[in-house]
């Protein structure tokens, strides 16, 4: 029997050159919804750089990851992943997989790692499917507008 692997992203622009990116995703029985904040240049570089995916090397990742910050001695690093896309090739056959790793904190600013619902798992899907939702991120990117979604049904 067949079961659904899907992804959709939406984009809430605010007026400093970031915004808040939410995404919903299902692969088969498991499903979640999260967000995270990002610089627009920053999504529109990685839509890009999926549009322009083939082929991804063996051992490369194309990657987006948001969430909580922390201050690290003379840098910041990212301490909690809230929304994470990891695109990376599986084997020599053109199959592609994207690891999605979301999180709904109800109170980030006190939230107990037990009180945190997160979903992480892998969609498998191929190169064109790829490109297609790269150039509907970049156009939701451009536009305002409208969602960047990927559906596949597996078997």
């Amino acid at each position: 029997m067949p079961f659904s692997q899907n992804l959709q992203l939406r984009y809430e622009h605010d007026s400093d050159g970031c915004g808040e990116l939410f995404a919903e995703a299902q692969c088969g029985a498991f499903s979640g919804a999260g967000s995270a904040w990002f610089k627009q240049a920053e999504l529109l570089a990685f839509g890009e750089s999926l549009y322009r995916s083939f082929p991804i090397p063996a051992g490369t990742e194309i990657r987006l990851e948001g969430g909580e910050w922390k201050h690290d001695g003379d840098h910041y690093r990212l301490a909690d992943v809230w929304l994470g896309l990891r695109v990376y090739p599986l084997g020599l056959t053109g199959t592609v997989a994207i690891r999605v790793e979301l999180a709904d904190i109800d109170s980030r600013e006190q939230a107990r790692e037990d009180s945190q619902s997160r979903a992480r798992f892998e969609i498998c899907t191929g190169y064109e499917e790829i490109r297609r939702f790269g150039g509907e991120l970049l156009q939701m990117m451009r536009t305002s507008t409208g969602t960047a979604a990927l559906y596949r049904d597996a078997p």
